[in-house]
């Protein structure tokens, strides 16, 4: 069962990433790095529960998109 409630936030989780690629370069760097610390509270949480593909795409957007 908890399985199953995972996968309902993939969508979401892909779609939120895909908005953040789009707006960032838009955005200025305080702006941006809000929004990266934010998001990173919220990848860390999904990681805690040992989702580790959530995990390497949080590593991947943090090195090329925010450059942190």
């Amino acid at each position: 069962m908890m399985g199953v409630e995972k996968i309902k936030h993939v969508p979401f989780i892909i779609g939120f990433l895909a908005f953040l690629t789009r707006c960032s370069y838009q955005l200025t760097n305080k702006v941006r790095f809000a929004i990266a610390r934010y998001y990173h509270y919220a990848i860390t949480t999904v990681a805690f529960f040992k989702n580790y593909f959530m995990c390497l795409i949080h590593v991947y957007i943090f090195k090329n998109l925010f450059n942190i």
